[in-house]
């Protein structure tokens, strides 16, 4: 008797699941249909909108393809060339400065260098 009800709780169950996928298969079919019929609208409404710029005397909407990112093939952009090598600026003249009132106990920790730019405005007079 208990054998019977499972067997017959199973059979209900594979007519739901069966029913459940008819059902489903109808939705996706129905899903595809709207997304097509939706796709179209906004294409029809694209054009109507250009439509109206166009009486405007306004410029329309332009067309603008996918992007190429992923391309393998796609040619590197012409720009500016990005400084390759450390070519050092030449010093015109070099400047040690002397420590003025170093506190005491203070310690010697080495020299470190550093570039001063300047710009000099200078008149000169020429015969």
């Amino acid at each position: 008797m208990e054998r019977d009800l499972h067997d017959e709780r199973v059979t209900e169950l594979l007519q739901q699941l069966e029913a459940l996928r008819k059902q489903f298969a109808t939705l996706r079919e129905q899903n595809a249909a709207l997304q097509e019929q939706n796709h179209q609208l906004r294409e029809d409404n694209q054009a109507l909108r250009d439509e109206v710029a166009r009486l405007k005397k306004q410029t329309p909407k332009p067309k603008i393809g996918p992007s190429r990112l992923t391309e393998k093939g796609r040619k590197k952009r012409r720009g500016k060339r990005e400084d390759k090598g450390g070519r050092k600026p030449e010093a015109d003249r070099t400047v040690v400065v002397k420590a003025e009132q170093v506190p005491k106990g203070s310690r010697f920790k080495g020299y470190d260098d550093f570039w001063v730019q300047e710009l000099v405005i200078e008149t000169q007079t020429t015969l």
